[in-house]
């Protein structure tokens, strides 16, 4: 939160400050990144990272050997290639603005230090930052051609629109045809990361489902996702590798709204200075001009490598994105300034357009949206309650298990049972109340809510783990084995139930049926079998 705020108020100070000031704070920001990524280079271990692109980490280790003699730091390379990618357009405006205004030896120091940033962000090997820039760098090339080749407004509107149509298509085909996994997947990828996050994305997507309307709160993606999505008891991710999921994980529908809407009034700003005939005319002088395309080149770099990272929003290189958006405004009609009112009122009729879209189809999915919003309740009860009392750095004292038969989650309860009375296939609410099932040994009943929720097609992992847990505990290895087939911890699954929830707590029997899925899975696992053996023994009389 503080970093949110340190963001907001560095953009408050900066968006309607003065020339000099707007000046300064690019020049700090352009120094600064210089300076970070030297500091970055000759302290960072090559060595010891994983490699992305051989002949980088070559040429890095080869700078780092050289200056062996300074203390070593471990900063991440995402995190300072974000942060060099948002000041690379900030430093070519400067290289810009000096050279328009006869100023040689700023020109070539902005030019200097702008270089050795890129040089910097090359180093850190981080592709979402490199990708960011290559997107910032496109967008400037379209506006460029946009004003060149489209001199009036109906014709710049086609290009824009139609550019900004063939995008949004091509996104949506990939989304919906399921291939834009296949396209990363034949992305040369030697640590496997983009292959994890495409995972990561698709089990957070449907963890986002339940906490949709509220977010689950700041900071809870880590311990939240382990126990209710990867169904393991201990943090394993820190984020979701997007910025976006992560928003919508943390602060649900408004925190996602204001996201676009800050995105739309950054786009509003970057269609008025495009539509100026030149550079000098109009409002926007050639300073605010070149200050405020920087800006809205750093924002859309930032927000490109958002979409593989989440390199500002959990960092402390947050208040970077206020930065960024006060050099952006620098494009936005100061006080006084004329303000087209045809354009206020087409976002006028949009918005009223919109607000009349989004009653509508409220009326119309009342019962859906009203189930969705019980399903989100209970599910922060849960987390509220289970979380407060769970300490995953003691994970067995108490078990989750425990803590689920120790805990009132009774208002949870409730607030599903009211989501499926609307929607009797909520799959939060279904899921949910099979976990909680589980860990109370009320195994029909999970078993009963898990096979409503398979056959009302949902077939994401959790939803798969769950029901084989419930087939495992109502006595069927087989079917339990038949529903986790081909995913990566299927094996430790099994093991786990059979140790801490069915061997811990005396139950024999379904121990060792864990423990012959565990055999189904591999049949080679001898310690499998010698437990077997064990737990036999102690149902001898």
């Amino acid at each position: 939160m503080s970093r949110i705020l340190a963001g907001f108020a560095l953009f408050s100070a900066l968006a309607g400050a003065g020339d000099r000031e707007v000046r300064i704070a690019a020049w700090i920001t352009l120094v600064g990144a210089a300076f970070g990524a030297l500091f970055w280079t000759l302290t960072h271990d090559f060595a010891g990272q994983s490699v992305k692109f051989a002949l980088i980490s070559r040429a890095g280790g080869a700078i780092r050997s050289a200056f062996a003699f300074i203390p070593q730091f471990t900063i991440s390379g995402n995190v300072t290639g974000g942060a060099l990618a948002m000041a690379a357009p900030v430093g070519a405006a400067l290289v810009y603005l000096a050279w328009r205004e006869g100023k040689r030896f700023q020109a070539y120091a902005a030019g200097f230090l702008t270089l050795l940033a890129l040089a910097g962000l090359l180093l850190t090997s981080s592709r979402g930052a490199m990708l960011g820039l290559a997107a910032a760098t496109a967008l400037a090339l379209l506006a460029w051609l946009q004003a060149r080749l489209a001199p009036s407004m109906p014709g710049r509107a086609g290009v824009g629109g139609g550019g900004g149509v063939i995008f949004t298509a091509v996104i949506a085909g990939l989304l919906v045809s399921g291939n834009l996994e296949r396209l990363v997947g034949s992305v040369p990828d030697p640590t496997g990361s983009l292959q994890s996050r495409m995972q990561i994305w698709r089990q957070g997507v449907t963890l986002i489902q339940d906490y949709l309307f509220t977010g689950a709160g700041l900071s809870t993606f880590p311990l939240v996702f382990s126990i209710y999505s990867l169904l393991i008891h201990v943090p394993f991710h820190e984020h979701m590798h997007n910025i976006f999921l992560e928003t919508w994980f943390e602060q649900g529908v408004l925190g996602v709204a204001a996201m676009v809407w800050g995105m739309g009034v950054v786009l509003g700003w970057a269609w008025r200075a495009l539509s100026a005939p030149t550079a000098d005319a109009g409002d926007l002088g050639l300073f605010r001009r070149a200050l405020g395309w920087a800006g809205v080149f750093a924002l859309t770099a930032m927000g490109v490598h958002g979409l593989l990272d989440v390199v500002f929003y959990l960092k402390p290189t947050m208040p970077l994105v206020g930065l960024a958006a006060a050099f952006a405004a620098q494009l936005a009609p100061r006080q006084g300034e004329r303000v087209s009112s045809a354009g206020s009122a087409f976002w006028r009729r949009v918005a009223s357009v919109g607000g009349v879209a989004v009653v509508g189809l409220g009326l119309i999915f009342y019962r859906p949206l009203l189930a969705i919003g019980y399903a989100n309740l209970g599910a922060l009860f849960q987390t509220r309650v289970e979380m407060t009392l769970y300490n995953p750095d003691l994970f067995d004292n108490p078990s989750l298990d425990e803590v689920r038969r120790e805990a009132d989650d009774t208002p949870a309860i409730r607030s599903f049972e009211r989501a499926l009375e609307y929607q009797a296939d909520n799959r939060t609410a279904l899921t949910r109340l099979a976990q909680i099932e589980l860990s109370r040994g009320e195994y029909p009943q999970a078993l009963e809510a898990m096979e409503k929720a398979w056959g009302s097609g949902y077939r994401d992992e959790a939803t798969r783990m769950l029901l084989s847990d419930a087939w495992l505990a109502n006595g069927s290895p087989q079917n339990a084995v038949a529903y986790i087939e081909g995913i990566s911890q299927a094996e430790g699954r099994v093991w786990f139930q059979a140790w801490y929830r069915y061997w811990l707590e005396e139950d024999y029997p379904r121990a060792i049926d864990a423990w012959q899925a565990a055999l189904l899975i591999d049949p080679m696992a001898e310690d499998a079998e010698y437990w077997i053996e064990q737990a036999k023994q102690h149902l001898s009389p």
